[in-house]
């Protein structure tokens, strides 16, 4: 869902690839897990589980990605 959302956002032409890869699957296990664990310190979760870097992937761009496709996300949705 967030990566065929993120295509109808102009940003995707100047993210790179991996950039929006990780972050769609960033927010598709944080929303797939979000209801079946207990809630973490969110920042010792991000420090133990830094996968993206094997990518190149900076946690700001990960971030950052990860709202603009959420904000795609949510509008497509309305």
């Amino acid at each position: 869902m967030f990566l065929n959302d993120s295509l109808f956002n102009e940003r995707i032409t100047s993210t790179p690839p991996g950039v929006t890869a990780s972050s769609c699957i960033y927010l598709g296990v944080k929303f797939a897990n979000q209801s079946s664990i207990k809630k973490q310190n969110n920042a010792a979760a991000m420090n133990s589980q830094r996968w993206w870097t094997k990518l190149n992937v900076t946690e700001n761009e990960l971030l950052a990605a990860s709202d603009w496709i959420v904000e795609t996300s949510l509008s497509r949705m309305q």
